[in-house]
């Protein structure tokens, strides 16, 4: 019975495709959905090259492990924060390329659920009921519609905000993305994060094409610079996605300006949602760190990889773990 519905749906989606090459306004759109109903057929979602397990690291330092796409599980010195949790097969119609490094089952506790915005591959409902209900979200102004009905507390901040909990701060500022989900349920606003925890910071930019101004506001907020830089790297495909998303070479001079002595690209290498091939971006973002003798501070980690950034006196040491 599934056989005949699941034909009609992709002969539907192949009809919404072509129909959207006739108007040129939405011929790159169209183009990677056709990638994706190609997908259909051959694509199987791949296992990770590596898992994750919790705790990823010593609660004295700060570890960063990548579950893929742009969800990243952030250990800070005792507090654990998620980044754009998608743990979903798909963000609504592009399949996974390569499933999840960790299950939100195992996240035992969690402190903060960072969305940077409303699009379906950053914002995924089914994802975020499956995290604890403890965790505080928090999320762009305007967006709380999308997420009434979780149970988690809300708190919702605008642009060059700042939220102090204990001894965490987490700092905002705009990104160069437009954010709004689809059917006008959400605002436009993406944010960027900076995550502070005693001498620590992580700068989190989930969606944002390549900006000056926002590199200068970090700095200015953290003029000693952040330890750590996680970036997206890919998506710019045609040019009329460039505007929105950084390509490698950007993504690392813009995490360069904002002062990160480490730089970890994300982003990529999960969905197929633009029309680079799927090596490109990590490849660019390798030769560019290699032409900026940069090697030492950029990591494009595996899907399932971590980060750990060692404090005190040892603060400038860094140990990357392939489970």
């Amino acid at each position: 019975m599934l056989g005949p519905i699941i034909g009609i749906i992709l002969l539907l989606l192949f009809a919404a495709v072509a129909i959207l090459f006739l108007l040129p306004k939405y011929r790159p759109t169209a183009a990677m959905l056709a990638l994706n109903v190609g997908r259909e057929f051959t694509g199987e979602v791949k296992k990770p090259p590596h898992l994750l397990t919790i705790p990823m690291g010593p609660d004295d330092d700060v570890t960063i492990g990548w579950v893929g796409h742009s969800t990243w599980v952030l250990e800070m010195q005792g507090k654990r924060l998620i980044t754009d949790p998608i743990f979903s097969e798909r963000a609504v119609f592009p399949k996974r390329l390569v499933a999840p490094a960790l299950q939100p089952d195992q996240i035992d506790s969690l402190d903060y659920i960072l969305l940077s915005h409303a699009h379906y591959d950053h914002l995924d409902i089914a994802s975020l009921q499956a995290l604890p209900d403890e965790a505080i979200l928090v999320l762009p102004e305007g967006d709380g519609q999308v997420v009434k009905d979780l149970r988690q507390k809300k708190v919702t901040l605008k642009a060059n905000d700042t939220y102090r909990s204990e001894d965490l701060t987490i700092k905002t500022f705009k990104a160069e993305h437009e954010g709004k989900r689809a059917m006008g349920l959400s605002s436009n606003l993406t944010l960027v994060y900076l995550i502070e925890k005693g001498d620590s910071s992580i700068v989190y930019v989930g969606d944002s094409g390549y900006s000056p101004e926002l590199a200068e506001q970090v700095r200015q907020a953290r003029p000693d610079g952040i330890d750590c830089a996680i970036v997206p790297i890919a998506a710019y495909k045609p040019e009329e996605f460039h505007d929105d998303h950084c390509n490698p070479e950007e993504a690392l001079k813009m995490a360069q300006e904002m002062g990160a002595r480490f730089i970890v690209p994300m982003h990529h290498e999960t969905f197929v949602l633009s029309l680079e091939s799927i090596d490109e971006p990590r490849e660019r973002f390798k030769k560019a760190a290699r032409e900026e003798n940069l090697t030492e501070q950029a990591h494009p980690l595996p899907i399932g990889g971590t980060l750990t950034i060692k404090q005190g006196r040892e603060r400038e040491e860094k140990e990357v773990k392939y489970h």
